[in-house]
């Protein structure tokens, strides 16, 4: 047995410790077949295990390891992530009964809840626990939630055998990692066990923020040049735009503005004298919609100039293709 563990600890690149308390041996079966290739477990007395450790020479951090076998544990051979193997672990959990002399690792809450059960020595043996009762409809009643066990405390047997009559299983059995050993570092259990979903959503929020910056910098990459020269030439464009550069992008937008704020000017005089105006401009200046024509003047034109600056400065990224470019 030892020269097997002495074997795994040599062949593998992560080891941890598995806590046991409380778990089958037909748990553990199950879980050795859905770990095979990924993981390995092995159940042994605790000298056993800080014996195999004694034996081994250069493992790095083998005595810090040797110091938390205590209690009920196994060892976990993987050469898989120790994090994917933690939070698999976590995952694959499932309910069970309370039992008698059993420590409560969480607290445990009765809900509210008509029992089915008619009155007599339920009554007595539910408020034996700390349960209220009630008589509703002919039977027992629990009126209100009621914590029943707190972390730490000890199971009785009778609230062990309440909480099966009432078809409560508050606890979950399955392997957890208490902590594993890799490259010399032991990491913990709480360290392990990650919410994929949040480092993922971090990561890309992350990533966002690190294009932004190298967009507002002008650094550029493979993903952030095609955003900065495409704000260059909206730059450009607005510039030309507003002191009337003709050229052959411009000069569609320069004409339609003049004509826009000649027509807006003409409604102006029209406000005022109409006679100042050939009928030519007339009929052209009413066939103008009053929106159409202020919308294009240079005030309104220097207020679209000031919202692109705006955009620029916030590093509004359009175009997202990857972090592997970004510094390259």
């Amino acid at each position: 047995m030892v020269q097997e563990m002495v074997d795994d600890l040599t062949n593998y690149n992560t080891i941890g410790l598995i806590e046991m308390s409380s778990i089958g041996a037909g748990t553990v079966q199950k879980l050795r077949k859905e770990l095979r290739g990924r993981a390995k477990i092995k159940v042994a007395k605790n000298t056993l295990m800080k014996k195999a450790l004694e034996l081994i020479d250069g493992l790095q951090g083998a005595e810090s390891l040797m110091d938390q076998i205590i209690g009920p544990v196994a060892f976990l051979f993987t050469n898989d992530s120790p994090y994917a193997i933690a939070n698999y672990l976590e995952n694959n959990k499932v309910k069970a009964p309370a039992k008698g002399g059993q420590i409560s690792p969480i607290s445990v809450t009765v809900p509210k809840m008509n029992t089915g059960e008619p009155p007599g020595t339920i009554i007595s043996e539910l408020n034996s626990v700390g349960l209220p009762t009630r008589i509703e409809g002919g039977t027992v009643a629990i009126p209100n939630d009621t914590e029943v066990l707190q972390p730490g405390d000890r199971v009785s047997t009778t609230l062990a055998s309440i909480l099966t009559r009432l078809g409560i299983e508050p606890f979950e059995v399955g392997l957890s990692i208490a902590l594993v050993l890799e490259g010399g570092e032991i990491i913990g259990r709480e360290d392990l066990l990650i919410d994929f979903d949040q480092y993922i959503n971090e990561f890309i929020y992350a990533h966002q923020q690190a294009v932004n910056l190298s967009v507002n910098a002008g650094i550029l990459t493979d993903i952030t040049a095609p955003i900065v020269i495409g704000q260059a030439k909206q730059k450009a464009m607005a510039l030309a735009a507003s002191i009337g550069y003709l050229s052959d992008e411009t000069q569609g937008v320069v004409f339609g503005r003049a004509q826009a704020n000649m027509m807006a000017l003409a409604r102006a005089v029209m406000a005022i004298d109409s006679s100042a105006l050939s009928e030519a401009v007339l009929n052209a200046a009413s066939a103008v919609p009053v929106a159409a024509a202020s919308s294009s003047t240079t005030a309104e034109t220097q207020v679209e100039e000031e919202e692109v600056e705006e955009e620029e400065e916030e590093g509004e990224v359009v175009e997202d293709d990857g972090l592997g470019g970004l510094f390259g």
